[in-house]
């Protein structure tokens, strides 16, 4: 909970002074927080787009989230509608059941970098791959040469 405040008393701040460091979305599941944090919401073209999936189990008991497969979470980048960039694209993943472990009042954070190459506005999207979490998160972002 305390890291989700953090996020948004960054976003905020941002935002207050014209110029947004952070872009996010946040959803609940249950008794935990999805949070997808993406940085910086204004990029210039060349510079890399750090995206950020964080779980926290806001309970105080663990809590064992089952995968299909051994892929915990994916994220893409569209532009006008069309894909232009999917972290899972080339890599290959178990197919076997997985599970992990979240123990009650902590969490864990998957992160990927993307670089783009053209200015204009572009939608983040992320996914827990987690039974029971489906469903994206997204944020919009600006990348400008100036």
């Amino acid at each position: 909970m305390r890291r989700l405040l953090v996020a948004f008393a960054l976003l905020l701040a941002g935002c207050s002074t014209g110029e947004s460091r952070v872009a996010g979305d946040v959803r609940n599941v249950s008794d935990v927080t999805v949070n997808l944090r993406v940085e910086p919401a204004r990029a210039k073209p060349g510079a890399a787009v750090r995206m950020t999936l964080s779980l926290m189990n806001n309970s105080g008991r663990p809590r064992t989230l089952t995968y299909p497969t051994s892929q915990r979470y994916d994220f893409w980048v569209t532009s006008g509608g069309r894909e232009i960039w999917r972290s899972s694209s080339e890599r290959m993943f178990g197919q076997a059941q997985d599970q992990e472990a979240l123990q009650g009042q902590s969490g864990t954070r998957y992160a990927e970098t993307w670089t783009p190459t053209a200015e204009g506005t572009y939608v983040v999207h992320a996914e827990l791959k987690a039974e029971g979490f489906e469903g994206e998160l997204s944020t919009e972002i600006a990348v400008e040469a100036s």
